[in-house]
């Protein structure tokens, strides 16, 4: 008997994501968005774990399978990450299924759907984390959000207390980089990158993070 897909992703969520408040926790220690940092795993261990996988468990190769494989970025992800001989085991089954099926029928990538299912978790996590006040004393000193997840965590239904504070909260952070990306630049001669502190060597990158989120999501 097929497992519903629903169950199935549900199940897959709880495999990859299994303590997302934890996971959410550990998170805050690094210089980057938590909701980024905690995705960055997910895709790592879809595809370390795929090949095993792929022989054992004929409720994942039907989902992949139904869509047509992964998206573009996942396909090189997968690509970079297991041999020839995994590549050909996975897609010697998508291409039959693709001879098969309208194009109009294909389902979304099954990663993208693992990621977007572990966002919404994250997110709801961060909301309830932030309610606590000692936890939102904490999250003003750190990095903040990148935008793509904070325009997400806009979209969500806020206590309008909440959403004020997390819009200060917000611009904080990011008027705060901006001082450290104009300290980069104002040194940037001969005589003066020594005098660069630490947040300032390393405001390029967080500036990036910060507008864009990690490239591995």
């Amino acid at each position: 008997m097929e497992t519903d897909p629903e169950v199935f992703w549900q199940e897959e969520l709880q495999r990859f994501l299994p303590d997302p408040a934890g996971a959410l926790e550990e998170a805050f220690g690094y210089v980057c968005c938590p909701i980024c940092q905690v995705l960055v795993d997910v895709p790592w261990d879809f595809f370390r774990f795929l090949p095993g996988r792929w022989s054992e468990e004929p409720d994942l190769r039907a989902m992949v399978t139904r869509a047509g494989g992964f998206c573009n970025h996942h396909v090189w992800r997968l690509m970079g990450m297991q041999s020839l001989v995994v590549i050909a085991r996975v897609f010697v089954d998508v291409l039959d299924e693709l001879v098969v099926r309208e194009p109009q029928d294909l389902e979304v990538c099954p990663v993208c759907r693992l990621e977007e299912m572990a966002t919404e978790r994250l997110l709801g996590e961060l909301t309830a984390h932030l309610r606590i006040e000692e936890n939102r004393e904490r999250f003003v000193r750190l990095f903040g959000l990148c935008y793509p997840h904070w325009l997400a965590l806009l979209r969500r239904d806020l206590p309008a207390p909440l959403r004020e504070f997390l819009i200060q909260a917000q611009d904080a952070s990011t008027e705060r980089l901006g001082e450290h990306l104009r300290g980069f630049l104002e040194k940037d001669t001969l005589e003066l990158k020594g005098t660069r502190t630490r947040e300032e060597n390393r405001a390029p990158r967080h500036a990036v993070l910060k507008a864009a989120g990690n490239q591995e999501i």
